[in-house]
């Protein structure tokens, strides 16, 4: 089994980071991992630090996790990444595990 490690640049916002994650997962996948792996707090940083509070909201997070999962199934590939998002309407920052089928299978706080 082949596992990629990514080590991406820190991105600016949300959409920049979505871009470069889409990009390093079709690279991955194209050398034939099943499973690529994002530092700790790779989307929005720690707990949101520089991003615009548009990409902090609840709505936006779901969205980006739910662009995350719909990459995991167009390229096949398991995914496990860093990213904020809210539990008991608390800010927090998950491990989340996503399925070459698309599915989030589950998450750890990292709090």
């Amino acid at each position: 089994m082949k596992i990629a490690l990514a080590s991406p640049p820190i991105p600016k916002n949300i959409s920049e980071g979505l871009k470069t994650f889409k990009a390093m997962v079709a690279e991955a996948a194209g050398r034939h991992a099943e499973i690529i792996c994002f530092p700790e707090s790779y989307l929005q940083g720690d707990l949101g630090i520089g991003y615009p509070e548009a990409d902090r909201t609840v709505e936006s997070l779901e969205v980006a996790l739910n662009e995350i999962c719909r990459i995991a199934l167009e390229y096949k590939i398991a995914i496990i990444i860093s990213m904020d998002g809210y539990l008991d309407s608390k800010l927090v920052n998950l491990a989340n595990v996503i399925s070459a089928e698309g599915k989030l299978l589950g998450y750890q706080t990292q709090n």
